[in-house]
């Protein structure tokens, strides 16, 4: 039934963009943070981190999270047996959603490697439902920090869109 599969033309057209500037390596074990309702990069996963996964599995065709490993848990919160795993860590559209967003970015740090690809859209809001907010400048001082920034656009469907890795020194 159209819409229900993973390759759903429809569905492959609106992520192409985001696969083209992200360019995942399918074989590359990959952690999608805040996936949502259907995981875009399921054909790449590794696992993902979606707080609301049990929550949407009830309501969403099982084939849309078939052979996807999930931890229903806040991103905030590291998951120790994936920590320096990851070859691509993506955070598309949900980092400002969360209060704890300096977290999420450690915890990325933490789940990968000195050869680790990252890739990471936001917006910046006024604080509202659902967007706790956070300033641009606040929110790049702390991406700076960390990783390097391989690719910038701004905006890419979210005000910013960033393909990134490792600072130098940050994972020892």
């Amino acid at each position: 039934e159209k819409g229900h599969s993973v390759d759903d033309l429809e569905f492959v057209k609106h992520w192409q963009p985001v696969r083209d500037f992200l360019n995942p390596n399918p074989f590359a074990f990959t952690i999608d943070i805040g996936c949502g309702p259907r995981p875009p990069f399921a054909a790449y996963c590794g696992a993902v981190i979606e707080p609301l996964a049990v929550e949407y599995q009830k309501i969403t065709p099982p084939e849309w999270w078939h052979a996807v490993t999930f931890y229903a848990q806040p991103a905030e919160r590291l998951i120790e047996e994936m920590v320096g795993c990851a070859d691509m860590v993506i955070c598309w559209n949900c980092i400002d959603h969360a209060v704890g967003w300096r977290e999420i970015l450690s915890n990325m740090v933490a789940y990968g490697h000195e050869r680790t690809i990252y890739g990471l859209a936001t917006d910046f809001h006024e604080p509202f439902l659902g967007h706790p907010g956070f300033e641009r400048d606040e929110f790049m001082h702390e991406v700076e920090k960390r990783f390097e920034i391989l690719e910038y656009r701004a905006p890419f469907g979210r005000d910013l869109a960033l393909r990134m890795k490792l600072k130098q020194g940050e994972r020892q």
